[in-house]
């Protein structure tokens, strides 16, 4: 604990990490931390558990306070383990499911994972698109491909989530006030474009499709 300040100079620095260090080193410490807050809470832990930001006890204490916040600094190194990873294609599969446990837990992560997906897409994505001349290597574009055919694998998995997340936040008495975080929202339109943009068109179809009937069903309900 001594050396939490090391986290926001991590945040800012670390570029061509590894996901699975995340998931392997990174992610047991959140969630040790995490297992401290409930039981400061007085609640049941379990893997995936993501502490709310206040207390659902009302014991908001100093400890409370500085162990979410550390929690907080931890998860928020994740885009930075997002920019230019050596290993998507090998560890995203594994990551996949519990990011996607983690945003359907609620807004207090949201922040933090949405904008280390957009980095892994658009990263990628930048090299995609340029121009062979502006490309170092072959092997970039080779790796930029083969990361974002990962990447689109999950998009299916990613969107309904993303966009049930979106719906929560937009029509929610938090956003809507004049304290709210449309920067929530903001995040979430982006990695919502951009997973879009490397999806197949038939699951695009697919999900606008589900995406009306939902809203058919809400509007006659």
């Amino acid at each position: 604990e001594s050396r939490v300040w090391l986290l926001p100079i991590l945040r800012e620095h670390v570029r061509g990490a590894s996901i699975g260090f995340f998931g392997q080193q990174v992610l047991p410490m959140a969630n040790a931390l995490a297992e401290r807050i409930a039981a400061v809470d007085g609640v049941a832990f379990h893997a995936g558990w993501v502490p709310p930001a206040v207390s659902s006890t009302d014991n908001n204490t100093v400890e409370r306070h500085t162990l979410f916040l550390t929690y907080s600094q931890v998860w928020d190194m994740f885009p930075a383990f997002c920019n230019a990873p050596v290993d998507i294609p090998q560890a995203f599969p594994m990551a996949a499911k519990p990011l996607g446990d983690f945003l359907s837990s609620g807004p207090v992560l949201l922040h933090a994972i949405c904008s280390g997906l957009t980095n892994l897409i658009e990263k990628n994505r930048e090299i995609v698109t340029a121009d062979a001349g502006d490309v170092d290597t072959q092997t970039n574009m080779a790796e930029a491909q083969a990361n974002i055919k990962t990447l689109a694998r999950y998009a299916p998995n990613f969107l309904p989530i993303l966009f049930n997340s979106f719906t929560t936040l937009s029509t929610s008495a938090h956003i809507k006030s004049a304290s709210g975080s449309s920067g929530e929202l903001t995040v979430l339109t982006h990695v919502i474009e951009a997973f879009l943009a490397i999806s197949e068109p038939k699951s695009i179809k697919e999900l606008f499709e589900t995406a009306v009937v939902r809203l058919l069903s809400a509007t006659t309900t």
